[in-house]
């Protein structure tokens, strides 16, 4: 919600700036009219907007490669490990979110209030005036003294109002003008606006701006008939106001310095018409601005999870293997000898490392921000954690914080391929997610407590491989998909113990290349990522 609202602001601003600054003195005033209202909606729209059509668009050529539970869109193909959950600790818990929305409610229907109360105004003057039905407007006499105002299709004037009959014909002009060009429409939809986005500054500027415009169009059409100085003579006298409301153009001195000069100002030549088609390039900028991680291809290809979605460019110059004999491994299980064994323990470690490590960041529990980073790095030869940079953001600390819990680790066992250490591309994805209730007693006798580990060797395979996997002894499912997300393979063992080895031939799968052994258990999805010789 508040990325929505701060988009709307910056929207609206930059709309705002470029018609202050470019529009404002032009004496355009139907087409300023309507950039003012099509700009709010813009305003709206934008941050809402999905660019799924992008890729076709472009003619994007890259490969697709679907991981659970992250799918990689990439140059290059490099290891992603499981994703890992953040959730904060209870007694991290604010009620900084709660107190903002019972704030912003109480904004709405404080505002909402207001806008009642001066409808129920104008419908009781009208209730105790006399009222006469013309053509294209409703006359309402009133006893009250006011100057001559309109709302909607009623015209309101008070019978103590004493005025010659040029100074009547000129006032009727000017507030028919409102009426028949639907003035109070404008009115009423930017208070609404304005209810919704009370808090927005920029709004109120919005309104001023568009009551200038209605008052320099009504300005507009009495000089067709009049002349300025007898009109202007007329606003100068009309300078003290009686009773005015919020919600209807009243015909007084509000802003008149600036309709005198408006009256006084040249016609803008139909050169200066140009001026609106630059705010083209400003709507496709900040377009592109707020919506750059939406114009990434979508995929919808993945039967397992819903997936998401980032690249991964390489850059020019690099020399990083994408297929190695050895995956580097996290420290502290050197011991082990067998490397299908050492694998798994060196992924706890690491899954150990950065649980102990990472904290949800306070920023982004109290704007109650959830969802998936995706950060990339390197481990060098010398098993240095090197490059690394966040492929996919979610923002208020969570970016940061993973890098810096990335940055933290200690020197990896580098990757070997052909009995020499190379550099390995990683792609770790951990998501933030908020705790909900608490698990009731049935939820925590299904849920998985402990985490999967899933093993496959050899890595590169000519065809047979063996799949080691340890989880909790629940029922669990094995998928082997190709590079298109496609499921070439699933069973399902209902008896499973805690630990398995299955030995499978590839080969039988008709395929080469790239391929995905995906475990799930629960909620708990493990990807590993083979190549088929």
């Amino acid at each position: 919600m508040i990325p929505y609202l701060f988009e709307s602001t910056i929207c609206w601003l930059v709309f705002y700036g470029f018609y202050l600054l470019v529009l404002e003195r032009e004496t355009f005033f139907t087409l300023n009219r309507f950039y003012l209202l099509i700009t709010v909606l813009l305003g709206l729209v934008f941050p809402l907007l999905e660019f799924s059509w992008w890729q076709s668009f472009t003619g994007d050529s890259t490969m697709t490669v679907m991981m659970q539970p992250v799918t990689v869109t990439m140059s290059q193909v490099g290891y992603t490990l499981q994703e890992i959950v953040v959730t904060p600790d209870k007694q991290q818990t604010t009620y900084f979110g709660q107190i903002l929305l019972g704030i912003y409610l109480i904004g709405v229907v404080l505002s909402t209030c207001r806008l009642a109360y001066g409808i129920w105004g104008i419908n009781q003057l009208k209730r105790k005036s006399i009222i006469y039905e013309k053509i294209d407007h409703t006359l309402v006499e009133t006893n009250n003294i006011h100057l001559p105002f309109s709302f909607f299709r009623d015209l309101f004037w008070s019978k103590k109002l004493e005025l010659s009959t040029e100074d009547k014909e000129r006032i009727l002009r000017h507030e028919l003008t409102h009426i028949r060009q639907y003035h109070s429409v404008d009115i009423i939809f930017l208070k609404i606006i304005s209810i919704l986005f009370w808090f927005n500054p920029i709004l109120w500027f919005y309104k001023k701006a568009i009551r200038d415009t209605h008052e320099y169009l009504a300005d507009e059409q009495v000089l067709v008939q009049h002349k300025k100085k007898q009109y202007g003579q007329l606003l100068l006298r009309q300078m003290q106001s009686g009773t005015a409301f919020s919600l209807t153009h009243n015909f007084n001195h509000s802003q008149l310095k600036k309709r005198f000069q408006m009256m006084n100002k040249n016609k803008s030549s139909r050169w200066a018409m140009t001026r609106y088609i630059w705010a083209l390039p400003i709507f496709a900028l900040l377009l592109l601005a707020f919506k750059a991680s939406d114009m990434l291809p979508q995929n919808s290809q993945n039967p397992i999870l819903p997936a998401q979605q980032f690249h991964v460019n390489q850059s020019p110059g690099d020399s990083i293997f994408n297929k190695v004999d050895q995956m580097p491994t996290f420290p502290e299980c050197e011991d082990v000898v067998d490397f299908a064994e050492r694998k798994p323990c060196a992924d706890q470690k690491m899954l150990q490392h950065i649980y102990t490590k990472i904290k949800y960041p306070e920023l982004a529990r109290e704007t109650g921000t959830q969802g998936t980073v995706v950060v990339q790095f390197v481990v060098n030869k010398k098993g240095e954690i090197v490059k690394p940079r966040v492929l996919k953001s979610i923002g208020y600390g969570c970016d940061v914080e993973v890098l810096r819990v990335v940055e933290s680790m200690p020197k990896w066992n580098p990757g070997i391929n052909k009995g020499e250490k190379v550099d390995v591309y990683f792609n770790l994805p951990i998501k933030f997610k908020l705790q909900s209730d608490a698990p009731t007693a049935d939820q925590k006798k299904t849920a998985p407590s402990a985490p999967i580990t899933l093993s496959v060797f050899p890595n590169p395979t000519p065809g047979e491989v063996k799949v080691s996997l340890q989880a909790e002894a629940q029922p669990i499912t094995l998928y082997i998909s190709d590079i298109k997300g496609e499921i070439l393979k699933e069973e399902t063992y209902s008896a499973f113990s805690g630990k398995s080895e299955n030995a499978f031939d590839l080969t039988k799968l008709g395929v080469t290349g790239t391929l995905f052994i995906t475990i799930k258990q629960g909620d708990q999805i493990k990807t590993e990522q083979i190549i088929l010789n």
